[in-house]
């Protein structure tokens, strides 16, 4: 985004959560959201502005843009345990590929540490919800560092490009 388009953004921040920003703030803010897209940084700020009381940290604003940007990142554990669920109703035991093909990847991947057999034959069904939810979480944690290493990586090279190119025009 440029700095037009970033001033309304943050001064719809400022807005939001009764604060206003400084001309250095805004410069120092600027260096960190002008790689957004202008319409997610209004989404996440909106976001927030439903959720927070007190104005977010540019950390929090950056993990919401990626949660817009990346929705396997807001999958709730529980939601994707009642889709397991349903998979082992509708196909029981024996149609284990039928079942995969039901759930989203992280699902299965989570599924398939756990075992779909022993799942479909588990006696203490609150149990195996347990051990899913603690393996998904960890799923979609990993999920997460892996999505934001590879935004900051991305960022980063697009950053020494920039400064490539003003190197060689120079």
């Amino acid at each position: 985004m440029n700095k037009k388009e970033f001033l309304k953004g943050i001064t719809f921040l400022g807005m939001t959560f009764n604060k206003e920003f400084e001309a250095e703030q805004v410069g120092v803010w600027y260096e960190y959201f002008k790689d957004e897209n202008i319409e997610t940084f209004k989404r996440a700020i909106k976001n927030l502005g439903l959720i927070n009381k007190f104005l977010p940290s540019i950390s929090e604003i950056k993990k919401e843009i990626a949660k817009l940007e990346n929705p396997l990142l807001t999958l709730r554990a529980e939601d994707e345990w009642e889709e397991v669920l349903k998979a082992i109703r509708k196909y029981g035991y024996y149609k284990q590929e039928e079942a995969f093909n039901s759930l989203k990847e992280i699902t299965q991947n989570a599924v398939r540490n756990l075992g779909w057999y022993r799942l479909c034959s588990s006696e203490n069904i609150q149990w195996e919800k347990k051990e899913f939810i603690t393996i998904f979480n960890s799923k979609v944690d990993g999920a997460r560092e892996d999505y934001l290493l590879d935004y900051n990586s991305e960022n980063l090279l697009k950053k020494i490009n920039k400064n490539l190119l003003e190197e060689v025009k120079k």
